[in-house]
């Protein structure tokens, strides 16, 4: 475990039932390709992006009546696995891939033309995943040489740089490329992923350019030991986060989720106090202060976490309402819908898919066979 400012955290079990209320069925949308779809970003309730392999990109723009297809030169046998939209005519594509099959590209004008920003020469290296909070992003790539490999980017992916200290790896860990979505970034917030493997939990960083870069890993869950188990998604919830996975080889076995509460970080100055290195414990809190420090960490921005049991399979993606009043999850097997209040889940009617994002009220879904949806909640 890398080195700690503060920690305080505690694991509970919550409660499901079946939901009282319905979601409509997801829409299926024509699409034009036969190749898997991975990677999507909603931009809007009219526009969204898609990719995934044979080097494929889509784009809609008018609420998935009809979609572009462009494939990005020199780049025809790559399987891009993430895409963030920033408009109608700005995106980012990740490929996945050992060493310099692991690439992004980024376009202005609306999928024509294409630019390498990033490429790995170590053939090592595996990206997974990125996350943008407007044009400030990470990138993130299973571990090299014990560490997770984190990028940043602040200009919307045009440059990016490889951080100095990536998060340590137990042997086994890695993260999983399956939707795009194992990695979220918030500015002013924190960036955090999901691993799975031989340890299923989260690695989380505070975005506070005041403090020192201490990775923590987090939420530890008690899962069989296997490289196709763990968690595969995270996701916003209003304030709080949720995690989603399982065992992608056993997609019908049940699935993992857990639900991470927070409370941010709140920083105390004293200029004339230094508290010397100590591990303190009361209960299920813990404060472990690696050296002297004048500023304290006064809360832990996990509290509150735990198991939610019920979720019927495995599943690869996840995205919430704003609000955090709904939350959706896919997997290739069936998808479902969650109600962070009352913690109960329910199936949603309609074929499996890898991936699914949201842009106001409307949420969109990709999959396998080219496969497309929309969901649009009433208000």
């Amino acid at each position: 475990m890398r080195r700690i400012l503060t920690a305080a955290f505690f694991l509970g079990t919550f409660a499901a039932s079946a939901a009282s209320a319905e979601l409509p069925e997801i829409q299926s949308l024509a699409s034009p390709v036969t190749v898997r779809l991975r990677g999507l970003s909603a931009v809007s309730d009219d526009i969204a992006w898609a990719s995934g392999r044979e080097g494929t990109v889509l784009r809609t723009v008018d609420a998935g009546k009809t979609w572009g297809v462009f494939k990005v030169p020199g780049a025809e046998k790559l399987d891009f696995r993430d895409v963030e939209g920033f408009s109608a005519d700005e995106a980012v594509i990740l490929s996945i891939g050992p060493g310099e099959d692991s690439r992004v590209y980024r376009t202005r004008d609306g999928g024509r033309n294409w630019a390498l920003t990033l490429q790995s020469t170590n053939p090592n290296v595996f990206f997974d995943c990125f996350s943008f909070d407007g044009r400030e992003g990470r990138l993130l790539g299973d571990p090299t040489d014990g560490k997770f490999q984190i990028y940043r980017t602040s200009d919307a992916g045009s440059t990016w740089s490889l951080m100095d200290d990536g998060p340590e790896a137990e042997p086994g860990e890695a993260a999983f490329a399956a939707s795009g979505t194992c990695i979220l970034y918030e500015q002013e917030k924190l960036t955090i992923f999901a691993t799975g493997g031989a340890v299923a939990r989260a690695h989380y960083l505070l975005d506070d350019p005041e403090a020192k870069s201490v990775w923590i890993p987090v939420g530890q869950s008690d899962v069989p030991s296997s490289s196709a188990t763990g968690f595969f998604s995270i996701t916003p919830m209003s304030g709080r986060y949720l995690m989603v996975g399982g065992d992608y080889e056993h997609p019908l076995n049940t699935g993992l989720a857990l639900r991470m509460g927070a409370s941010y970080l709140h920083f105390l100055q004293d200029s004339k106090k230094s508290i010397p290195p100590q591990v303190h414990r009361s209960g299920n809190d813990v404060t472990y202060f690696p050296e002297p420090i004048s500023r304290v960490i006064e809360a832990f921005p996990f509290v509150g976490s735990g198991v939610i049991p019920g979720l019927r399979g495995y599943r690869s993606g996840s995205a919430c309402l704003s609000s955090g009043a709904i939350c959706v999850v896919v997997g290739p097997e069936g998808n479902d819908s969650f109600q962070p209040e009352t913690e109960t889940w329910s199936p949603l009617t309609g074929r499996g898919y890898d991936s699914v994002d949201v842009a106001g009220r409307t949420f969109w879904f990709s999959g396998d066979g080219g496969r497309l949806g929309r969901l649009i909640l009433p208000e």
